[in-house]
């Protein structure tokens, strides 16, 4: 098979502390993803583009850019939110993604990059967006903005993010590929332009806990790509709900003990007594029953 003329990605989030959610060494497991995308980009030989958030948080620990100065793969990347200052383009030169430039690790497209088969426009967090100028070569848009497709989005998300709206701004670009949305979906019009939203690179949240993250493949001659998996374990090894689980209970509990509050017909002007009443009655966390008591000491 012919080698592909780009790989994809977006949300690596990198990041130095351990997600609640995850059991195993999550900084191990970060490694090693990075020196898998490595080896696939020597495998390849191929640039890799990535739309956005290389990092968690904007300024992150030395230690964590040494991690990605040695692991990580020379990419060309735009700037998410998670990687600029108060999420101000201005402050770049104060983030640890520009400190990964000035090493040469990353490449920020700031305007238009140019490659033998195609071109790249970058746009940046919030950045306007533009169509492209005239050119024979195939168009690429690498673009951080939060979009959505049917069933890949949050509760609430609105239409004036959907991603199909996106494409109809951005005709006459071949392919968008986008990043801010941890969930991967693609789109492919009529006319044949495509949309690649790659999604997280590594699970850091419970609900992530059946999503498959993966890159991108492309080739420019027709415009085609293919999903490649990025190796993982399975979610019921390094994926706990547990601090979901006690935070549920705790609501419930809480919930009990005002209804209490609320419907006891029998309870005197006394609030402290009237509580102790509820406590005594009702089945309750341990914890939440010892933070009410410090309470009303």
């Amino acid at each position: 098979m012919k080698k592909p003329d780009a790989i994809f990605c977006s949300d690596i989030h990198a990041r130095q502390d351990q997600p609640t959610c995850r059991t195993d060494n999550f900084m191990e497991t970060q490694i090693n993803k990075y020196k898998w995308l490595s080896q696939l980009q020597k495998k390849h030989r191929c640039p890799i583009f990535c739309a956005g958030d290389i990092f968690n948080k904007a300024k992150s620990p030395s230690f964590l850019v040494s991690i990605l100065f040695q692991y990580l793969p020379k990419m060309h990347v735009v700037a998410g939110n998670h990687d600029l200052p108060n999420h101000n383009m201005k402050e770049y030169k104060t983030s640890s993604l520009h400190l990964l430039e000035l090493v040469g690790k990353v490449e920020l497209i700031r305007k238009r990059k140019v490659f033998k088969k195609f071109i790249v426009d970058g746009f940046s967090f919030k950045s306007k967006l533009k169509k492209p100028n005239p050119t024979n070569k195939r168009k690429i848009a690498l673009i951080h903005r939060y979009i959505h497709s049917q069933g890949k989005h949050y509760k609430g998300a609105q239409k004036k993010d959907l991603a199909v709206k996106l494409m109809r701004k951005m005709k006459g670009y071949d392919l968008i590929i986008s990043g801010d949305n941890h969930m991967t979906f693609t789109l492919v019009d009529h006319g044949g332009q495509t949309l690649i939203n790659p999604g997280s690179f590594t699970r850091q949240t419970a609900d992530q806990d059946k999503h498959k993250p993966v890159v991108f493949l492309w080739w420019a001659d027709d415009n085609k790509f293919i999903r490649k998996q990025i190796p993982i374990d399975p979610a019921k090894k390094v994926i706990s709900r547990s601090h979901i689980e006690q935070i549920q209970i705790r609501d419930e509990n809480i919930k009990i003990f005002v209804d209490q509050l609320k419907t006891n017909s029998n309870m005197s002007f006394d609030f402290i007594n009237n509580v102790k009443s509820a406590l005594a009655k009702n089945k309750m966390n341990t914890l939440v029953r010892k933070k009410i008591m410090e309470c009303i000491k």
